[in-house]
Formats: C-alpha cells, structure tokens, sequence
C-alpha cells in the first residue's frame, strides 16, 4: 500500500521547485529593444560576429582627418585662332614691293613683313589740309563760346535764393545743356581727330611703307599681290607652340587667368599639361562659334606638329580642411540613409555617417569623432 499522503507531499514540492525555476528563468532573460539613440549609433551585426578569434582577416581602412578638394573635370576642343595682318596704310594708292620674310618664319613684334609703295592725290592733300585748319578753328572757338555762356549761367543761378523753385530749376537746366555740350564737343573732336590722322598720313607721300608684325609669332603669307586695295588682308600670324582650345563654360567655372590641368594621350602614354584662360567671354575665333571659355597651352616643340584634338580638363573649383574621407567600398547605402561597419572591442559593428559630398571613390563627411575608426572594407 502506498502511503497518499507522502506521495502527495513529494508532488507539492516538486511543483514549487519546477515554478521557482521557472520563475528565476522570467528574472533572467535580457530585454532585446533598443532605444533610437543606440539603433543610430551602435547597431551590433550579429551575422558577423561568430567567433572573433576567427575573424582576423578583415580589410580594414583606418579614418583620419585631411583636406580635399573638389574638382570638376570636362573636355576642351582644340580651335584656331590667329591675328590677321593688314595694310597700314587706309589711304592712297597702294603698290606690291616685296615680301621681306618667308612663308612659316618666325617673326618678333616690330619685323617688317612686307613692303610696297604708297602714293596720295595731290588734290585730296591739299583739301585735307584745308578742312583740318577749318575744322579745328571751328572747335577752339566753340569750346570759348560755351565756356563764357556757362559762365553766366552759373553766376546767374547764385543769385537766386538757395533751394527755391528758381534756383532748382536754373541747376537742372545747367546741367542738362553740359550734358548736350559733351556730345557736341566729342562729335567736333573726332572729325579734328580724323582729318589729323589723315593728314599725317600724307608725310610717307610716294615712299615705301612695311607692314610689321603686330607680336612674336609665326607667319602664314597668302598669294603674291600686285595691286592692293584698302585694309587688304595679306596673311595672319599666330603664336608658336601654342595651341588654343575651346571648351563650354556654362557654370562659369572658367575666369580668365585661371591656371587649368589637363591631360592627353600620345601613344601608350598619357602626358599633363598645364594651360591659362585667355578669355571667358562669348567670343567666336574660327573653331568656336559658341558660347565658352578659350584655354590656351604651349606643348613643347617637338611634339607641336602632334598637339591633340581633345584635352581631359581638371580644375579645382572648391577647397574643404579637415574633413573625414570615407571609401565607397566601406559605405552601405538602403533608403536614402548611408552607414559605416567598423572594429571595436566588441566586434563588427555599425554607425550611420552624414554625408556632405561624394566623388566616384569617397564619401566626404565633417564628423570628427569618426577619426580613427578601422572601417571594414566590404
């Protein structure tokens, strides 16, 4: 015969011990929510946690503080520009001597290029001289005239009461016949001023005159002339071992003067070369027609003959100190939102970065307290 009542005992405490188990096991178990602040800081990744004493071969990036600079890269054209040479003289009948260099000679600023005969009218001398003497006495007594009429009037609206209607009015009326003076006055000047020009032309009266080169250069020569018409076009001149090319300008990152890098292929070799702007503006040289900025370079002059059509341009258009720089291959990116995994102490683990620029190959970021975090390479 069993004994109930021991055997009922025995049960009453095995249930209070199976609940008090149970009951430590409810105390003990860890809570697993996160607070915001530690899901954006510190967010552990336990699918690569493992055994740490395994995980030693990471690629790892160690983050410092630097500077960088912001570039912006495009292609530049090459375009021709040149200087065309004329013929002095705007005036008389003109005759084909000579040309005094040879087609493709370097010229320095001053060389005589060409040389050819000029002779003036003899009627037309003498009524330019005529006209000069008339026209400038016609100047010099107008100047007198309205000089004294000013005068008049000024003393005439002093003695007018200071700030009244009177005088207000004598002042706008001063002014706005000065105004008409001006104009009058530079009008009669250049007619003077034309007629002189002309008139000094005339002192190289059936002799030889030159044209000379307007800068160091080297000179392209059209065909043989015997007669020769006003501002005859006679050749151009350009630069040696230079070349200018054209590139867009839309942003208005190119100012003139600007220093401008650039690289081009020769070969299997790929060479740097550095250039300047010479102007930003809307200019139209033959070869660019549009809207943009003309770089110009000076290639060695060996390889002139060989200057390439087309230039990888670099410019640096904004500098930033200190900031942290991030590899792409270390940064993930999911719904607009970029984080970093980094080696701690603890592991693996992961922080989400703010981001200021980026380029093809790094995030840019101001934090500084990511400053020597070893970032694993993915």
């Amino acid at each position: 015969m069993y004994n109930i009542k021991r055997t009922t005992s025995l049960l009453v405490v095995s249930c209070l011990f199976g609940a008090s188990l149970l009951c430590a096991g409810c105390k003990k178990a860890p809570s697993t929510q996160q607070t915001p602040s530690q899901k954006y800081l510190m967010d552990v990744d336990f699918s690569t946690l493992g055994d740490q004493k395994q995980q030693t071969n990471y690629q790892t990036k160690t983050l410092e503080l630097s500077d960088y600079e912001v570039t912006y890269q495009d292609h530049a054209y090459a375009c021709y520009q040149k200087e065309e040479l004329l013929l002095d003289a705007p005036y008389g009948e003109k005759q084909f001597i000579r040309f005094t260099v040879q087609n493709g000679a370097f010229v320095k600023k001053g060389d005589p290029i060409m040389l050819y005969h000029v002779k003036f009218d003899e009627i037309d001398m003498t009524q330019t001289k005529i006209s000069l003497e008339r026209k400038t006495q016609q100047l010099q007594k107008f100047i007198e005239s309205e000089q004294k009429r000013f005068v008049q009037m000024i003393k005439a609206i002093e003695q007018l009461p200071v700030n009244s209607k009177e005088y207000v009015k004598g002042i706008e009326d001063y002014q706005k016949q000065e105004k008409e003076y001006q104009k009058q006055l530079e009008e009669k000047q250049k007619e003077v001023k034309t007629l002189q020009e002309k008139q000094d032309w005339f002192a190289l009266n059936d002799t030889d005159v030159s044209v000379k080169a307007p800068k160091d250069g080297l000179v392209t020569i059209e065909s043989r002339m015997w007669f020769l018409e006003d501002k005859t076009r006679i050749g151009e001149i350009h630069e040696p071992f230079t070349q200018f090319y054209k590139i867009n300008n839309q942003f208005g990152n190119y100012a003139y003067g600007q220093t401008v890098d650039a690289t081009y292929t020769q070969g299997n070799v790929t060479k740097k070369i550095q250039g300047t702007v010479i102007s930003s503006e809307k200019i139209s040289p033959e070869g660019a027609k549009e809207e943009g900025a003309i770089i110009r370079f000076a290639f060695d002059p060996s390889q002139m003959q060989q200057s390439p059509e087309k230039l990888q341009t670099s410019i640096v258009t904004k500098k930033m100190q200190k900031v942290v720089r991030i590899p792409k291959s270390s940064v993930t990116q999911k719904n607009k939102m970029y984080s970093i995994r980094y080696l701690s102490d603890l592991g693996v683990q992961r922080r989400y970065i703010d981001v200021i620029f980026s380029d093809q190959q790094e995030y840019i970021c101001l934090d500084q307290s990511l400053v020597g975090l070893q970032v694993v390479l993915n």
